[in-house]
């Protein structure tokens, strides 16, 4: 079940961790009244004890009504027509059904605070619908750039071309992904591109959305989840990655990757099912400066079930990201490929891989240095509700070793906060506050 929150979409994603950053938050969120701003305080307040267990695209918090100028439509060229009318601070609002595609939905000018969301709330309500994976005639389902605050919400976009979603590096910042269904992309299905460092697109929030394929992506692997150029400070959580994987390879490219300069991105609390990689902080050894640097990766489920990803790799890969943190993790793949989580390259130096459970080993590779302490390698699958299904709370017969808390890892996959001396190893505690 959905839970209603009288919160703007942007705020979600930047609930503090403390009433004392909310001055931070309220800066960052450009609220523009100080009536507005008070609102948004008891809101978030009000809103804090549904968020806090919320962690599957199913448990997304509703939606707020939109407020401000709105504009709904109820077929494709009204679509295209409100699009192409478009003005800073209006949402865009669709009405249930099949939006079939002849070109992609292009938002292309320099506005503010601008939304294109479902009526319903429900993702299966609202289709925008390509020609078809790897079908050029229509390459992207929405373009976006020059925009400052885009939400994509509550919608299901796919069978294109290229990519779902395609944000351009052209003065684009302050995006929301929120509730979509992505479906069938020819190759990434949220790409975040970039041309240098200086068109690089920071601190965009990717949460509660399903990324997946009805059967196998395509066989040369060329695709991600969600692939991060260059960008700073992306939050992906809550999501579900599914099938991001080849029939007859090589392997699918990671479900999420973030990679090129990118810096400080948080992965936690998603769910990756029968995907070839998981996720991977940096992929290659960089010539100048570092693939990826810092970040978290924590609280998530990685399952892969042998017989239905025939080309498995790696579930957690960190490749030339220094001071890099892999916390609480929790990692099943059949032993498909040797490894649960490997650190890889000299540049790959202060990281920490802590407190992980998995049924394959953690391990450095070419030069790597990493703090490896507290993890278990020797996982079952009778530990798990559903490996199955990519459930891998504990069963409650399972017996995990417990470890002192990690600064910086108070919840678990639940958002349940961890107890305060001794918690589990891995994504699930089910001492955790408020069981779940």
């Amino acid at each position: 079940m959905r839970v209603a929150a009288r919160v703007p979409a942007f705020l979600l994603g930047l609930i503090p961790r403390s009433i004392a950053s909310l001055s931070a938050v309220l800066s960052r969120a450009r609220i523009p009244h100080i009536a507005w701003a008070a609102f948004a305080l008891k809101s978030l307040m009000l809103l804090a004890p549904a968020v806090v267990f919320a962690r599957l695209p199913s448990d997304a918090p509703a939606l707020p009504k939109p407020t401000g100028r709105v504009v709904t439509v109820g077929d494709v060229n009204s679509l295209y027509n409100a699009v192409a009318a478009l003005q800073s601070n209006t949402t865009i609002v669709l009405r249930k059904g099949t939006y079939q595609l002849t070109r992609p939905v292009n938002i292309a000018a320099a506005l503010t605070n601008v939304a294109l969301c479902g009526e319903t709330g429900n993702y299966n309500d609202v289709v925008l619908k390509g020609a078809g994976m790897r079908n050029l005639a229509v390459y992207h389902g929405v373009m976006a750039d020059r925009v400052n605050g885009l939400l994509i919400a509550d919608m299901t976009i796919g069978w294109v071309g290229y990519h779902p979603i395609s944000l351009n590096p052209n003065q684009l910042r302050n995006v929301h992904i929120y509730h979509c269904r992505l479906v069938d992309a020819g190759e990434q299905f949220i790409k975040v591109s970039f041309k240098d460092a200086a068109t690089a697109i920071h601190s965009g929030i990717v949460e509660y959305c399903v990324m997946e394929y009805t059967t196998f992506g395509p066989n040369d692997g060329y695709t991600n989840g969600v692939d991060v150029l260059g960008g700073r400070d992306w939050i992906i959580r809550h999501n579900l990655f599914r099938n991001i994987r080849t029939q007859t390879g090589p392997s699918a490219g990671p479900a999420v990757l973030c990679w090129q300069g990118a810096a400080n991105t948080r992965c936690e609390q998603n769910t990756f099912l029968n995907c070839d990689r998981a996720i991977s902080f940096g992929l290659v050894d960089a010539a100048t400066g570092h693939d990826h640097t810092g970040g978290v990766v924590a609280n998530n489920f990685i399952s892969v079930n042998k017989a239905q990803v025939p080309h498995s790799d790696v579930g957690i890969y960190v490749g030339d990201s220094p001071g890099t943190k892999v916390w609480h993790n929790t990692v099943w793949n059949e032993r498909a490929y040797p490894n649960a989580i490997e650190v890889r390259f000299p540049g790959s130096t202060g990281v920490m891989v802590q407190n992980n459970l998995s049924d394959s080993r953690v391990t450095l590779r070419d030069g790597a240095t990493a703090t490896i302490t507290g993890n278990q390698a020797t996982a079952t699958a009778a530990m798990f509700r559903s490996v199955a299904t990519g459930d891998l709370h504990l069963a409650a017969t399972a017996k995990v070793p417990t470890v002192p808390p990690l600064l910086g890892c108070a919840n678990d996959f639940d958002s349940a906060l961890r107890p305060p001396v001794a918690t589990t190893i891995g994504a699930d505690d089910p001492t955790a506050a408020a069981a779940k």
